[in-house]
């Protein structure tokens, strides 16, 4: 009898300890349930009518396209509470809106937008893009509202189409951005939105942009290559003119390339093919000089084997190290 008495003395702080502790969890779950009740939930979807206007140069494209929001708060305006954080300039073409049957409030817009875009062209003319529309909520904050993507209904329009791409399908991603500020707010909290990006992926499929925009580096190979051709004696006005004339075309290649396509910050294929191209023509001047040199001196047979073996011996190296950069580039 008393075992049991004092075994129940002891469990009874332990009971009232696990009901403390029940009760406690109880209200939180109950808190987290009334704050995703307080939170209102809005649908967003896009259509891309057209993207037009690729500008490399300058870090932008344009673009028009529909978004329609379903919610359920009366007093919630989308085109007044929504903007596009990474449009350099936009407009709402026209919009219209009604009450759906269900009760929630329907709104669609049509706008016209340029968007900011971080081009990487490295492995041009084998470089994949994405177009990105992110979309911000600027009048409710992430504890106040939360996106919804209406992924169905988000499409590219049949009529879509740019030359020389492949589009994929339109793909979204939700997610809360914290900005580094507290924008003055009294509370001095961080504060955070809910945001959704929209974008569409898209690739290349023009293969003889390669040859055109390339044909000067292609040009000064073959000037190299008539030097393999010529005699080591009696000639070096021709040599030397053909490796001239190779430097000329190479830099002319590189600044018509530099004029319509800005640099990239990582080392890309251009760069690549154009570092190759000035160590083929400088190899090529210093076997067309050094032959030259040495058939002058009395030894024209080793004047003929540098020549004969050293051109041949570059050339191929060169186009071994192009189909290199080329294969690491598509893939």
């Amino acid at each position: 009898m008393f075992p049991r008495t004092a075994e129940l003395h002891i469990s009874a702080p332990r009971v009232i300890r696990a009901v403390i502790l029940a009760l406690a969890v109880f209200a939180s779950f109950s808190q987290h349930a009334r704050a995703q009740e307080d939170t209102a939930h809005v649908e967003i979807g896009m259509f891309v009518a057209s993207v037009f206007d690729l500008d490399f140069y300058n870090g932008t494209y344009k673009t028009i396209f529909w978004v329609w929001f379903i919610h359920d708060d009366p007093d919630y305006d989308p085109l007044e509470a929504i903007e596009i954080t990474n449009a350099r300039q936009y407009e709402v073409m026209e919009s219209y809106g009604y009450t759906r049957a269900d009760g929630r409030f329907y709104v669609a817009a049509k706008l016209r937008a340029t968007i900011n875009q971080p081009w990487d062209i490295a492995d041009f003319p084998f470089d994949t893009q994405r177009l990105d529309i992110v979309l911000e909520s600027v009048g409710k904050d992430s504890n106040e509202l939360t996106f919804d993507v209406d992924r169905a209904n988000s499409v590219n329009g049949p009529e879509l189409h740019l030359d020389g791409w492949n589009l994929r399908p339109v793909q979204a991603t939700t997610t809360v951005f914290q900005y580094n500020t507290t924008f003055g707010e009294e509370s001095g909290n961080l504060l955070s939105f809910p945001r959704v990006q929209f974008y569409i992926s898209m690739e290349r499929d023009n293969p003889k942009l390669f040859f055109e925009a390339y044909i000067g580096y292609m040009i000064a190979f073959l000037m190299c290559a008539v030097i393999w051709l010529t005699r080591t004696m009696n000639m070096p006005d021709y040599r030397i003119g053909m490796i001239l004339a190779a430097t000329f075309v190479t830099i002319g290649n590189k600044n018509t390339l530099e004029s319509n396509y800005p640099p990239s910050p990582r080392l890309g294929l251009a760069d690549q093919i154009e570092a190759a191209t000035f160590i083929l023509i400088v190899c090529s001047m210093v076997i067309a000089v050094g032959a030259e040199r040495l058939a002058i001196s009395g030894r024209p047979q080793l004047a003929e084997k540098i020549n004969r073996f050293g051109m041949p011996l570059i050339l191929v190296i060169y186009l071994a190290q192009i189909t290199h950069f080329v294969m690491l580039a598509h893939s």
